[in-house]
């Protein structure tokens, strides 16, 4: 692993980068084709994939030295929303789709910073194992033990007996028809640990993840 100077210095030249394709994607440098665009959507994607992995790192980390920050501020579910839109996109250029369905007023009483990269990674775990033409739901209902946040897709879904480990630290290594569809490991076992320095509780059965997020007392 590597400290916060490590990643600072990592995360600036992908910022670098998204900001300035930002720019052409935007139409700020002058028109694009079709296929330029295209291109250039799947690299700002692909960098923004990748800062997530390096945040990801960090907080995996920080949690297993006990050293994860957590900062419990509630938010509107619809800032979640905004936060993850792109993610729309990058499905769609899989014909792939992605619908959300809750309250955008809704209260959750979350670390902001951990709960978008926690849905961000579901999201992207989701769509890998949901074929062309699939769909990806995602919910979040409230709760009197606090919010209920679901991640349903139409892929085969994940076998029962890999439900219990599916968010171990490196499971998957063994696994390779598993490994194919939801990566090395690393998005899951940070989910796990993300939601649980949260009070929480994550789990997957069958074609969903699920996780609660419950309000402190």
């Amino acid at each position: 692993m590597f400290d916060d100077q490590v990643l600072h210095d990592l995360k600036n030249p992908l910022s670098g980068i998204t900001g300035s394709i930002g720019l052409f994607l935007e139409g700020l440098l002058g028109p694009l084709d079709a296929e330029q665009k295209k291109y250039l959507t799947n690299i700002d994607f692909s960098a923004k994939r990748l800062t997530l992995l390096l945040m990801e790192l960090s907080a995996v980390a920080n949690a297993e030295k006990k050293q994860l920050v957590v900062t419990k501020v509630p938010f509107p579910a619809g800032e979640l929303r905004e936060e993850t839109a792109w993610l729309k996109q990058l499905a769609a250029l899989e014909n792939k789709t992605i619908v959300d369905t809750f309250d955008d007023d809704l209260s959750l009483p979350a670390d902001k910073k951990l709960t978008v990269m926690i849905v961000t990674d579901l999201l992207v775990n989701a769509c890998k194992q949901t074929d062309r033409g699939g769909r990806v739901t995602f919910s979040i209902k409230p709760d009197k033990g606090g919010p209920l946040f679901e991640i349903g897709f139409s892929g085969e879904g994940i076998p029962r007996e890999f439900t219990a480990k599916i968010f171990d630290k490196n499971f998957r290594a063994d696994h390779p028809e598993l490994k194919a569809k939801t990566g090395a490991g690393l998005g899951l076992y940070f989910c796990k640990l993300a939601v649980e320095a949260q009070g929480g509780k994550i789990g997957a059965e069958g074609a969903r993840f699920h996780f609660r997020l419950p309000q402190d007392r």
